[in-house]
């Protein structure tokens, strides 16, 4: 056994003898009071990859509405059509706030709602910590109306997301044409040659050997008798709304107070349009109170970009990695893992201090075995400044709920047992016995860390409360496969991984051995016909 030093608080990412930071003290005392609200839907605002306003990324799980934001009519508001303060007091926002504060859960939050249900660390709770002292729930009162509409003018907005189109350079199996370009051959080689992402259905037509997006239609809807049909020119693609809209005068005059811009796609580090966004913040002089926070699949990180970034308060870089070596190129398609660990030690060991890139991972049926992999990767590289930001020592995860039949939820039974096997015998065994060989003047070396003296962790000196935090996040990523059975969706993972592993000239039964036995097995106890 790790020798006992310090009581344990799962899943805080903190403890300290003192007791708990205030922020999540905060935390804890408002899940109790109210376990809905969040602060998202009064000081955030997001832009989709097409244009669309939406509440946030988290939203778009909710199948119905996806999150967009709609005007009287049930039109989508686009960046390209409607102002900021235009949405901010829509039908979606005032109904999710007077009902947040209320106590009630609203649909829309799903995706949060279940993730707070087993204990992960929801985009809800990562909220509420960081902006517990600049808006807090009592602030949300003051400039609310019991109908959800709020006081624009008194109610800053702190954090832009914003997805500039859908340019990506991999073909992920869990994505799609909406998320990436590089997806719209297979797209209409094994499904249709059409989309469709919000309210656009958008053609696909090969000319010179490439598939491209050429133009497409909003729905027709009729609300109160009022129709609305707004056909679009032949070449009009809703992924190129950024061309179409003044968005950095927009920011300043609605959102002059933004620190945190989360930067997304597609895959936003090829992405020409970052450095616009990023030139007008220095220029303006905003660059320094501002922290950019990146969502990249590390395939490429351009020199230049060092330049640029040296400039704001902070740039947190998540890399999308969803497995060590080849288990990620089979995932993400057609990715080399030779260049993405060098680029990893290009930004851990060349970044400016004020970079700091974590791992983060899609947890889903295909890597369900590798998170113990991956912590002993960690550890053997030993990071300067990697998972400084993560929310457990090693790595930040995020469950894909969509499509269902990638989920871990749709895993077999046995499967699941085996999983939760797999994970107490490493964590009890390997894992353990690395902790117990830990000298006793024992220190990450992130935290020596440029940020280190912010960001103290409560593991960074102690082996016990390593292990224990390590043990609390792999039993939530477990609880949450273990929290419902979608195993009948296992028929579209069989079908949509046999078309790409067809199509790619990959082989699912070689890259995931196990999972596929598993899988095979349910296959014959249930007599399905492939």
């Amino acid at each position: 056994m790790v020798e006992k030093k310090t009581k344990f608080v799962g899943g805080t990412g903190y403890v300290s003898q003192e007791g708990l930071p205030k922020s999540e003290q905060y935390l804890q005392t408002l899940q109790k009071d109210n376990p809905s609200w969040c602060p998202v839907p009064w000081t955030s605002f997001s832009i989709n990859n097409n244009g669309d306003y939406r509440m946030c990324v988290q939203a778009n799980t909710h199948r119905a509405s996806r999150g967009t934001l709609r005007d009287k009519h049930q039109v989508a508001m686009r960046a390209d059509t409607h102002s900021l303060a235009e949405t901010r007091n829509c039908g979606m926002l005032k109904d999710v706030r007077s009902k947040m504060l209320q106590g009630e859960q609203h649909e829309v939050c799903q995706r949060c709602n279940k993730e707070d249900s087993v204990g992960q660390q929801s985009r809800r709770r990562l909220d509420i910590r960081r902006l517990h002292e600049r808006f807090d729930f009592e602030d949300s009162l003051k400039v609310t109306q019991p109908d959800g509409t709020i006081d624009i003018e008194n109610t800053p907005m702190f954090e832009a997301d914003i997805r500039f189109s859908n340019l990506c350079n991999l073909v992920c199996r869990m994505c799609n044409p909406t998320e990436s370009t590089q997806w719209y051959k297979e797209h209409k080689n094994l499904v249709l040659d059409r989309f469709k992402s919000g309210d656009y259905r958008i053609n696909l037509k090969e000319e010179k050997g490439r598939v491209k997006a050429c133009g497409g239609f909003v729905v027709t809807s009729v609300v109160d008798d009022y129709e609305v049909t707004k056909k679009q020119k032949e070449d009009w693609n809703p992924f190129d709304w950024y061309d179409h809209t003044d968005l950095w005068k927009d920011f300043e005059t609605h959102a002059p107070g933004i620190s945190l811009i989360h930067i997304s796609g597609g895959e936003p580090l090829i992405n020409q349009k970052q450095y616009e966004l990023l030139e007008n913040l220095i220029d303006q002089g905003l660059a320094k109170n501002v922290t950019l926070d990146y969502n990249t699949n590390w395939t490429n990180v351009p020199q230049q970009l060092f330049t640029y970034w040296k400039h704001f308060k902070r740039v947190d870089i998540g890399g999308s990695i969803d497995g060590i070596g080849t288990l990620d190129e089979y995932i993400r398609h057609p990715s080399k893992w030779p260049m993405i660990e060098k680029n990893i030690i290009k930004l851990d060991k060349e970044s400016p201090d004020n970079v700091n890139p974590w791992f983060t991972f899609t947890f889903q049926i295909l890597n369900v075995l590798e998170p113990m992999g991956i912590i002993e990767w960690d550890i053997k590289h030993n990071w300067s400044k990697l998972n400084r930001l993560a929310k457990t020592p090693w790595f930040t995860q995020h469950p894909v709920h969509n499509p269902k039949h990638y989920c871990v939820t749709s895993l077999p039974p046995k499967a699941k047992a085996y999983v939760r096997e797999r994970y107490t015998t490493w964590l009890n065994g390997w894992f353990k016995d690395w902790c117990m060989s830990l000298p006793e003047d024992y220190i990450l070396e992130n935290a020596k860390s440029p940020i280190a003296n912010k960001v103290v962790r409560s593991w960074d000196r102690d082996p016990q409360v390593l292990f224990e935090e390590t043990e609390y996040h792999l039993n939530k990523m477990l609880d949450f496969m273990d929290s419902e059975d979608t195993s009948h969706t296992l028929i579209n993972f069989i079908d949509h991984t046999r078309k790409l592993d067809e199509s790619r000239g990959q082989n699912f039964a070689e890259t995931c051995p196990e999972i596929n036995e598993f899988i095979q097995e349910w296959i014959k106890e249930n007599d399905i016909r492939i």
